[in-house]
């Protein structure tokens, strides 16, 4: 489950440069058939160094149907309240 440089882009606002990826497995995930924390070191543009953290689920079957339900109510309903989606990739 390796995060793709297209994701990181997005994630970071916009280009990257040598970017270094690590991902730790984590337990849990009731719905989820793997969960990992993945942590970048990176440039950006300007040459300075950043670190951008998230957690990637990987998602098949009622556990897709109730992300994308979920963004969808989030975003309207609980924007303040609730982690934020980046994207639903359907496998």
């Amino acid at each position: 489950m390796e995060p793709g440089r297209d994701w990181i882009e997005q994630l970071a606002g916009g280009p990257v440069r040598d970017a270094q990826i690590e991902v730790k497995s984590l337990k849990g995930g009731i719905e989820a058939a793997h969960v990992a924390l993945a942590t970048v070191r990176y440039r950006d543009a300007a040459g300075r160094r950043r670190v951008l953290r998230y957690v990637r689920k990987q998602l098949s079957g009622r556990g897709l149907r109730e992300a994308a339900v979920h963004q969808q109510l989030a975003a309207t309903y609980a924007a303040r309240m609730s982690p934020r989606f980046f994207a639903i990739e359907p496998h």
